[in-house]
């Protein structure tokens, strides 16, 4: 569940949009945040949890360890 700040500019809801599209991430805006919203959008996503391991393919396996690698290699 993602909250962008309001008044950070439009760059956090924007970076927000690139995992709600793949079904990674629910957007709540500030204005429609409620405790009554946030259950409602975490029963909706415990349901669709298998849908959420199929888009495995969009993360990089060892993402941290292999930027750091070609990091240190820069080094040399």
């Amino acid at each position: 569940i993602l909250i962008p700040y309001p008044y950070a500019g439009a760059h956090q809801k924007e970076n927000a949009k690139v995992l709600e599209k793949a079904g990674l991430a629910e957007i709540i805006d500030e204005q429609e945040l409620s405790a009554e919203r946030i259950k409602q959008t975490i029963s909706n996503m415990t349901a669709q949890k298998n849908d959420l391991k199929s888009q495995r393919p969009l993360f990089t396996e060892n993402a941290a360890l292999r930027v750091a690698g070609e990091i240190i290699s820069l080094r040399k």
